[in-house]
């Protein structure tokens, strides 16, 4: 059985009926805000985001207005800002993720597309971030299923 979350490059997209396609690069509101040159920067820029998405979540559950995270911590730390970076509210990111999470409790299969994506699945993209929160999302609404 092939797996519920994959992550994948633009480079090597290709047709699969089996997944459903889902891109989290610069076009999306989950794409990653920091920038990197280097292996070093990018693992860098990989730990931001990490921190930045669960921040991002647990900000929307307790927002009453649309609102941000600031980014001003991780710029004080030495890290860049993409230019494609579009700032989305919280409250986006989390129907981001909860649409998603909607279809694999329909039984799809999601592709995430980075255009960062390397074929050596050691290196890090933050899209590995994103599969890992909804592979965690979805085990947690199968648990709670489970015990109604």
């Amino acid at each position: 059985m092939s797996e519920l979350i994959t992550v994948a490059s633009q480079r090597d997209l290709q047709s699969d009926k089996e997944y459903i396609n889902i891109r989290v690069d610069g076009a999306s509101v989950l794409s990653n805000p920091f920038d990197f040159t280097d292996q070093s920067s990018r693992d860098k820029a990989c730990d931001a985001y990490a921190e930045w998405l669960i921040l991002n979540m647990q900000t929307a559950l307790t927002a009453d207005t649309f609102i941000h995270v600031s980014l001003e911590k991780w710029i004080l730390q030495g890290l860049s800002i993409s230019q494609k970076y579009k700032n989305p509210h919280v409250q986006d990111v989390a129907r981001q993720l909860k649409l998603l999470l909607g279809l694999l409790q329909c039984g799809q299969k999601l592709k995430l597309i980075c255009s960062c994506r390397q074929s050596d699945e050691r290196v890090r993209c933050h899209a590995d971030s994103i599969k890992l929160a909804l592979e965690k999302m979805y085990q947690h609404h199968h648990r709670l299923q489970n015990i109604a």
